[in-house]
């Protein structure tokens, strides 16, 4: 199948390959007639780097040291070649000799009662790949321990087992070997014959590579394999913020962090500020999952953001969310005060705006004048209140206010009534309708009237 158009170059690249796998080409050249015929093919396989070779083992022959290995488990897709590395001290190597596609040499270049250790590689056309295990030319040396890792925050702890070969005498102790990489190794600690060691002694958060080598009465053995664990780290950030308002305050939760560095969580810290760029300290709070902020002005928009921290310290933000403050409620509507004989029933409607928080009650003023409003009483969830302390024929002014969790709201629009022994006077409604009542008493009079009139006329005819 076709697979790239090219101009009028000689060379090309494929970069879209899969180690491994072998790949087959043509290529075939197009003028302004069209497409000429196909190429040979031609085919490649592309490599990756070789794994380590297995099983390194060392064997002494008179004066000479025979060196035996085994394949990498994976060679990377490409033939392979070896490198021997070799050096009096352990972990202290240089090369040897580069070799073939071989698995054993025969090392003749020694020196008399000298140790040697040795590590091989395997290379392909891709480059090299990582060292084997380490041997030692010196069979009165103990063999290698198998090292393992494991870290619970606090500290790294290393267990081995003991060398399969103590040597020409038993072990005496264990040196242990750390470093950021395999290649920054130093001795961390010389211990007695124990197989396991607990290190504390490392920075927070980073990753430690460790070896271990045995030691007998003739010397120090080849080191172990290679084996790393990370010291604990401050949490990572609280997960799923949340906000939402609750009467008077801002409830702010959260999740623990996916990651608590490998200490139990001590507590959060909450931030907060009137924009996401300007937070501050707000609060210190326990191992729980939410805080309830109280310290608010009514209708301001709050930032808050959530940390967790441990015995290592504070761990990063979480993200940052919003809520506004509730703030008081809007004035009551279309109060509408009615007068009676020694009564004013008033009536009203709830606000239009709660503020965000549920209307708890109502407060009720009166006064003798416009000016001179007072508080007359204060209601529940009620819209409706009969004032009967008042006196016939006075004329009261009176406003509603609501109040929620946050305080006392605007007061109405003020409304009058003027109550009377004959039923009152209130405002413009029952004015008018006293009017009417006048007019139509007039009338029938006026009709009375006429008709006695109209009797005594007729009689005198």
């Amino acid at each position: 199948m076709l697979w790239s158009t090219l101009g009028n170059v000689l060379t090309y690249l494929d970069f879209e390959v899969v180690n491994g796998q072998t790949y087959y080409y043509a290529i075939s050249a197009v003028n302004g007639v069209g497409e000429g015929p196909l190429s040979v093919e031609v085919s490649e396989t592309p490599a990756s780097l070789p794994s380590a070779p297995l099983n390194l083992n060392a064997a002494l022959d008179g004066d000479d040291v025979i060196l035996n290995w085994e394949r990498p488990l994976d060679d990377g897709g490409a033939d392979l070649s070896y490198n021997l590395y070799r050096g009096e001290v352990s972990g202290d190597l240089v090369l040897l000799i580069a070799l073939g596609n071989v698995t054993t040499y025969t090392d003749i270049d020694i020196g008399i009662g000298q140790t040697y250790f040795y590590q091989v590689t395997a290379e392909n056309s891709v480059g090299e790949g990582p060292m084997s295990n380490e041997v030692s030319s010196n069979t009165d040396l103990p063999s290698a321990p198998v090292l393992s890792a494991s870290s619970d925050g606090v500290a790294v702890t290393l267990t081995w087992t003991e060398p399969t070969d103590t040597g020409s005498s038993a072990i005496t102790n264990y040196r242990v070997y750390r470093g950021p990489d395999s290649g920054s190794m130093s001795l961390l600690i010389e211990m007695g014959n124990v197989l396991t060691y607990e290190d504390d002694t490392g920075t927070v958060g980073q990753t430690y590579v460790y070896q271990v080598s045995a030691v007998n009465d003739q010397g120090e053995g080849p080191r172990s394999n290679l084996a790393s664990a990370q010291l604990g780290s401050v949490p990572s950030e609280p997960i799923h913020i949340g906000a939402m308002t609750d009467g008077a305050g801002i409830v702010i939760t959260w999740d623990e962090p996916e990651d608590d560095g490998g200490f139990s969580i001590s507590g959060y810290k909450v931030y907060r500020g009137t924009s996401a760029a300007s937070l501050n300290l707000k609060a210190t709070v326990g191992v729980v999952l939410n805080y309830t902020d109280l310290d608010l002005v009514a209708g301001t928009e709050y930032y808050y953001a959530i940390s967790a921290f441990n015995s290592k310290g504070e761990g990063t933000l979480s993200d940052v969310v919003m809520m506004q403050a509730n703030s008081l409620p809007s004035a009551p509507i279309d109060l509408d005060a009615d007068a009676g004989n020694g009564t004013v029933v008033l009536t009203w409607d709830a606000p239009s705006n709660t503020g965000g928080s549920p209307i708890t009650g109502y407060k009720i003023y009166r006064g003798t004048s416009a000016a001179t409003l007072t508080l007359l009483a204060t209601v529940g969830l009620v819209t409706e209140y009969t004032d009967d302390t008042v006196t016939n024929g006075q004329t009261y002014y009176y406003k509603v206010s609501a109040v929620n969790a946050i305080g006392e709201g605007a007061m109405s629009e003020l409304d009058e009534a003027t109550p009377t022994a004959d039923g009152g006077d209130d405002d413009d409604d029952d004015g008018e309708s006293n009017t009417m009542l006048y007019i139509i008493i007039a009338i029938v009079a006026i009709a009375a009237i006429a008709a006695v009139a109209a009797f005594f006329f007729l009689r005198k005819k």
